[in-house]
Parts: structure tokens; C-alpha cells; sequence
């Protein structure tokens, strides 16, 4: 997927790989409901997201869209920011050794925007060590105080 500069916040022309699982609903999006939106107004060009009148959406009718729909879909509110936090931290969690290319794909003007996403990643992965170890412990010193019940009996 490519997006010219004047079509994204950056202002600078950035590609990217649409995730798979994401392909058929886009697919879906684009051959039937972008296509429908269209013919509402007769608008024949190339913006990827139409709005309900069939003209292409603002900037902020995108982010308010998309949050309802999310809110709709999940019963929660996700804004799009939230979601390039998600994308960030993931891959800073799930593949550390490429976390420098969140740079590039989320179009950050500058490399500690990125680097912030893996600090939080470490501080996410160090939670989650602290709340499985907290589980072990709980475990063990309850199966300590089953079998110091059992050994009195």
C-alpha cells in the first residue's frame, strides 16, 4: 500500500504491507462499499476512505469513524493513535531485533518516537515476568499449605 505525501500526516511518501488477515476485509471494503459510497455522489477519484455523503473523508472524519465503528465493534473506543501504539509495542515486544524499522512504518519524524515503543515494550514484558512469577509463588505456597494441612491430619 503507498501513500503519497500530500494523502498522509508525515507530508512524505510512505509504502507499507497491508497485513494478511486484514486483506480480505479491505478487498471487501474497496470492490463493494467504497464503490456504492462513490456512485452516491458521482466522485470518481482515487481517496481510499469515503465518507456516507460519498465524498473522501477529512482527516478527522476518519478518526472520528473509526473510533465509532471500533467502539461499535468491541464496546470499547480504539482511536487510530492507540492503534500505532499497539503496532509499535508489538513489534518491539515480538521482534526487538527489527524494532528500528517502526520508524518507517509508522512514519515518525524521529528515531526516539520509535525508541519510546520499546521502552514501553520492556516495561510491558517486565510486568508480565512480574505477574507470572507473582503466580508461581501464589501456586507454590498454596500447595506448601496444602501439604503442611495433610501432613498434621
Amino acid at each position: 500500500m503507498r501513500a503519497h505525501a500530500h494523502e498522509n500526516k508525515q507530508r512524505r511518501y510512505q509504502s507499507g504491507v497491508i497485513p494478511t488477515k486484514l486483506v480480505p476485509f479491505l478487498e471487501t471494503y474497496l470492490n463493494q462499499h467504497r464503490t456504492d459510497l462513490c456512485r452516491l455522489s458521482g466522485y470518481a477519484g482515487n481517496a481510499l476512505w469515503i465518507n456516507e455523503k460519498g465524498r473522501p473523508m477529512t482527516p478527522q472524519q476518519f478518526l472520528d469513524t473509526f473510533s465509532r465503528l471500533t467502539e461499535q465493534k468491541f464496546g470499547e473506543r480504539v482511536t487510530v493513535h492507540t492503534v500505532r501504539k499497539i503496532a509499535a509495542t508489538t513489534m518491539a515486544l515480538h521482534d526487538p531485533v527489527n524494532v528500528h524499522q517502526v520508524q518507517g512504518i509508522l512514519g515518525h519524524a524521529e528515531y526516539s518516537t520509535s525508541e519510546n515503543s520499546y521502552v514501553l515494550a520492556g516495561a510491558v514484558q517486565a510486568h508480565s515476568d512480574l505477574d507470572a512469577t507473582i503466580d508461581i509463588l501464589a501456586r507454590a505456597a498454596r500447595e506448601r499449605r496444602r501439604l503442611a494441612r495433610r501432613d498434621k491430619s
